[in-house]
């Protein structure tokens, strides 16, 4: 599949930035993919990260190296596969291997301004008070808690994720 050069753009960027958003404990370099790891909580978290490629292995290899990897955290190996993956035949080389596609997850961008256009002003809706924190907050992390479908210990690590930001960050609270 052939992508536009200012999508291919666009999607490497954004799947730059969601890597750095959820920061893995543990990030071990290969040929240009990331392997994280962070206890076994989270997809995102433990899955190799391949949009970029050094090609100083051969994919066999690679693909060795990352079963080795998870198979010594007790983990399986996970790939988080997107339009811009590297090499361009690395789905069909996993799909080879047995892997399977799980927890497909669909990432919709707009421009801000888009955004505005389309929403209705606060002041039509006086029932809704919005924090933003630019540090850690606990209040908004007790309201995020109370969503997630998580075990005190996956909680808890949840929470050395967010902790573990590193550019500037807000947690906003409606």
């Amino acid at each position: 599949m052939t992508i536009d050069p200012a999508v291919h753009a666009q999607i490497q960027q954004v799947e730059a930035l969601a890597a750095r958003a959820w920061p893995a404990a543990e990030i071990s370099e290969l040929d240009g993919w990331r392997l994280r790891y962070t206890d076994g909580v989270t997809r995102r978290a433990n899955s190799v990260w391949p949009n970029v490629n050094t090609h100083t292995m051969p994919l066999a290899d690679k693909l060795a190296a990352v079963e080795a990897f998870y198979k010594a955290r007790t983990l399986p190996s996970r790939y988080q596969i997107c339009p811009v993956a590297q090499p361009a035949e690395l789905d069909n080389a996993l799909s080879e291997r047995g892997y399977a596609a799980v927890a497909r997850t669909a990432v919709q961008t707009a421009a801000a301004t888009t955004i505005l256009a389309n929403t209705s002003p606060l002041r039509h809706h006086p029932e809704f008070a919005v924090e933003v924190s630019e540090t850690f907050d606990e209040g908004w992390f007790a309201a995020y808690g109370s969503f997630a479908e998580e075990d005190r210990t996956g909680f808890a690590i949840r929470r050395t994720i967010l902790q573990r930001i590193v550019p500037s960050t807000g947690f906003a609270l409606l």
